[in-house]
């Protein structure tokens, strides 16, 4: 496996190394790393990060994010007011918006058809359950459009109006395009969707009609490079200008090429909203016994699986919320490595000679390295583990008829608590996206509470008690909160780190080389 593994990075290089240099002098061109060629650029359909970061420069949504303080601004809806009831948003479109490619004007009818159909079971969108506090799509005239909520719902604007959901999409586009619209995607962002070339490259080109001005790019070029080794050595010899990687095994081989010790590339670490965590199934037996559950938890070395897989540069996690998020609460119940009370536990609950098990994961970092590592962790408390590799889409029918025990978990959400535990804990979630198979009547009700209350003390109040009953009923393992490592040749100019999208490119301009 290493053999080929090496074979196929020194192919790949070797296929960089006589690639004509990606850009001309002046010519505001970029290339960016995607480690994964894209899936879908569909946003009812978008799941994958690498997809997000491509789509994130073609779509506009109402709203966005603002890149340093993650709170909504205006987007394609120039203002908007909620009732004070809480159950109608009222959007005012700007009248200035142009679809790519000669599609039209941006209308609300274009903001109804996006959101229906993500609505209509038909589309098999997963973000379905973030609009099932919506009631209806109204159109008012050409540049309004109010939004109907059942209940209040607070988090709809982190979760839907600035997220991948939110994105509005051309009806003709769809319907003409059909299953030739993930190679020809139509949108208002800054950037047009010019040619994907698969297994290689996404090459995006200036929107000059962009509603707030063309961008300084002319051309930006995502390129796929499947291996770390080879995406540094591109950014060594500027074929590659903006990379973002995660693991500390990156971080230490950046450190040692001549671009970095020369200042010629740029490194940041930054705290993402990344978490690693492993599911338990709660449905199943015997882990929906929660002294086996929290037995686990003991047996498990954070600080051991950390060091290992980035070089103690990830932070340990006690609570699934990230630090990043509204209403996290850094004191929840801590479950210390502790291997001889895990063994305790384990004897407590019937089984004092231990015990057999099985784990899904894939390869990717870090569970490649951590997966191994859990392995012999538990075979030291008497949990005698299996472990299965698989990719995602082998994965699906086995983990959606819970036939596991213990599954790999990462997850990067918007930083609004109600998206994690509406999506990963809710009971109606289960078995997907709630892989745990958690079920709380108490959470359930809390969940909401929380989403319908506008007050944000009352709202953090709620919060923290969903917290802490999680902690103590431990449904899942969380691990570590993310590190990512930003990389930029110095002649990227206006580049602001984001952990949602990492390469939103409208204030990009690249010198002269």
């Amino acid at each position: 496996m290493m053999n080929s593994q090496f074979s196929l990075a020194v192919f790949l290089f070797v296929a960089i190394l006589y690639m004509p240099c990606p850009y001309r002098a002046g010519a505001q061109e970029i290339t960016v790393r995607n480690d994964t060629d894209f899936t879908f650029m569909d946003p009812a359909l978008i799941t994958n990060s690498n997809d997000y970061a491509i789509a994130a420069n073609i779509y506009s949504g109402l709203l966005k994010f603002n890149l340093k303080t993650m709170e909504p601004e205006p987007d394609l809806a120039k203002s908007w007011t909620i009732s004070p009831d809480g159950l109608t948003y009222t959007f005012n479109l700007r009248d200035n918006v142009q679809w790519h490619k000669g599609h039209g004007q941006l209308s609300a009818r274009d903001v109804k058809y996006s959101f229906d159909r993500i609505m209509d079971p038909k589309t098999k969108s997963r973000y379905r359950t973030d609009f099932q506090n919506v009631r209806d799509v109204e159109v008012v005239n050409d540049h309004t459009v109010k939004i109907h909520f059942k209940t209040p719902d607070m988090s709809f604007v982190r979760k839907v109006l600035y997220y991948r959901p939110g994105y509005i999409v051309n009806q003709k586009a769809i319907e003409t395009l059909k299953g030739n619209y993930r190679s020809g995607p139509i949108g208002t962002g800054p950037f047009i969707f010019d040619r994907w070339e698969p297994g290689s490259k996404t090459i995006l080109v200036a929107n000059k009609d962009y509603f707030l001005g063309s961008p300084k790019l002319k051309k930006a070029t995502f390129l796929t490079v499947n291996e770390d080794a080879v995406a540094q050595l591109a950014l060594e010899r500027g074929d590659i200008d903006l990379a973002v990687f995660s693991s500390a095994e990156d971080l230490a081989g950046l450190k040692t090429l001549g671009a970095v010790q020369t200042g010629k590339v740029i490194l940041q670490e930054q705290l993402s909203l990344r978490i690693t965590y492993l599911n338990i199934n709660n449905c199943k037996k015997p882990f929906n016994d929660i002294r086996l559950r929290r037995a686990v938890h003991h047996a498990i070395n954070k600080d051991a699986l950390i060091a290992a897989g980035f070089g103690g540069l990830a932070r340990p996690a006690s609570n699934f919320l990230n630090p990043g998020y509204f209403a996290h609460k850094p004191n929840v119940t801590v479950y210390e490595y502790n291997p001889d009370k895990a063994k305790k536990l384990i004897a407590e609950a019937g089984f004092p000679k231990g015990l057999d098990a099985a784990m899904l994961y894939y390869s990717g970092d870090p569970w490649k390295i951590y997966a191994p590592i859990i392995q012999e962790q538990l075979r030291e408390v008497g949990i005698q583990m299996n472990l299965t590799m698989l990719d995602r889409a082998s994965m699906e029918p086995i983990w959606a008829k819970g036939n596991f025990d213990f599954l790999y978990g990462n997850m990067s959400r918007p930083p609004d608590p109600d998206i994690v535990f509406s999506t990963y804990f809710q009971s109606t979630n289960s078995p997907y996206p709630n892989y745990s198979c958690y079920k709380n009547k108490e959470v359930d009700n809390l969940i909401a509470q929380g989403n319908r209350e506008r007050d944000a003390e009352k709202r953090k109040k709620i919060y923290y008690q969903i917290q802490d009953i999680i902690a103590q009923d431990t449904p899942l393992i969380p691990i570590n909160y993310g590190i990512d490592f930003v990389a930029r040749r110095s002649q990227v100019r206006g580049y602001t780190y984001n952990p949602l999208a990492n390469y939103i490119l409208y204030n990009v301009s690249v010198d002269a080389k």
